[in-house]
């Protein structure tokens, strides 16, 4: 009776190790758990706001009557601002509270048929999203802008964009800012 007795009591530490060392494992795959979520949630927040700003963009390009639309889009607060480029243009985003790396925009802009971009662009790239693409409809150029570039601010996880189809735009969709 004497020997179950102390290998009860040896057997002790053991099962409390053992018990820390599953509750440790079980907390490391609930955070990398909860950062994965987070991430997928910033990508379909990035990707809904894309296809948003397409819809509004093609449904204001196919209709025929002359519209104005100030839209107010769901977006991520990591970002600080959402800018529309003109690549046929010399590259001028000039407001100073864009803090802009002038060699980070240019390696997307520079690339041809980019129109819109992500300020910082290395957010995009840490969810492994792009950090700039082609608004088109139908492959066709749709979109036309009040300047060379044009950038909205991201506040409280929204973007406020107003688009302008009329006689002046020929046929073009006009973003204003």
């Amino acid at each position: 009776m004497e020997k179950s007795k102390r290998a009860q009591i040896t057997g002790l530490p053991f099962q409390f190790i053992f018990s820390l060392i599953i509750i440790a494992i079980t907390l490391f795959v609930a955070v990398w758990a909860i950062r994965i979520f987070l991430a997928r949630s910033e990508q379909a927040k990035i990707g809904n706001f894309i296809t948003e700003v397409k819809n509004e963009i093609n449904e204001l390009w196919f209709s025929s009557y002359e519209a104005e639309k100030n839209v107010s889009f769901d977006f991520s607060n990591k970002f600080t601002y959402v800018c529309f480029a003109n690549t046929s243009e010399n590259f001028l985003c000039r407001d100073s509270n864009l803090n802009l790396n002038k060699d980070d925009v240019e390696q997307y802009i520079s690339r041809e048929g980019i129109n819109l971009f992500l300020v910082p662009p290395e957010k995009a790239l840490d969810y492994d999203m792009s950090a700039a693409y082609y608004i088109s409809c139908e492959g066709k150029e749709c979109v036309m802008l009040e300047r060379a570039c044009v950038c909205f601010p991201v506040i409280d996880g929204k973007v406020k964009i107003n688009f302008v189809k009329n006689e002046t735009t020929n046929g073009k969709v006009l973003i204003k800012g």
